[in-house]
């Protein structure tokens, strides 16, 4: 059992997040399922929250070499998936569904584009620590970023894991018919 901290705080908050994610989850996936597979949406959902969560994990340890290469693959994958996220949702505003005019002016859609694009910049904090790791390391026989550094990855890593918990409600919102 993990060891109890006093943060009251904290535990709210991560179970109001954990309460509003469970509720959403219903929603998302009568909207998903009639479009793709369970098992689909599932794996995606995994790899997804695996991407983020380990490299969140990977930063609690040390880090050496080998632990370097897997921060800097998962981060590429990351940086993959959200060029991939990015240019379908593109081509579904502007090609499929209502039109990039009814999407642009609903406050909603801009709202989960706003989080999008701060997750997307919020992520890129990493890749350019993890990036400048690697050329530092090539040159020394051993690794040794500075704790304020891993520090502050790992905190642009919780804050990405924040952001992307708190994209699809937007999304669930808007394909309910809100923010018109």
């Amino acid at each position: 059992m993990h060891p109890v901290t006093g943060n009251w705080r904290l535990g709210l908050v991560l179970s109001l997040i954990t309460a509003l994610m469970w509720g959403m989850l219903p929603i998302a996936l009568k909207l998903l399922l009639p479009v793709m597979d369970a098992v689909t949406i599932t794996w995606y959902r995994f790899v997804a929250a695996g991407l983020l969560l380990g490299q969140h994990w990977l930063l609690k340890r040390p880090v050496d070499r080998t632990q370097l290469g897997l921060l800097g693959a998962m981060a590429l994958g990351q940086l993959l998936a959200a060029i991939a996220v990015l240019a379908t949702g593109i081509a579904l505003t502007t090609e499929f569904g209502m039109g990039g005019g009814y999407y642009l002016g609903n406050h909603l859609y801009l709202l989960k584009l706003g989080l999008f694009l701060l997750f997307a910049a919020v992520s890129a904090i990493p890749l350019t620590q993890y990036v400048r790791w690697n050329r530092a390391s090539r040159g020394s026989a051993a690794v040794a970023p500075l704790g304020r550094e891993v520090e502050r990855v790992r905190a642009s890593v919780s804050l990405a894991i924040g952001l992307m918990a708190l994209l699809p409600l937007p999304a669930v919102l808007l394909a309910r018919g809100f923010g018109n």
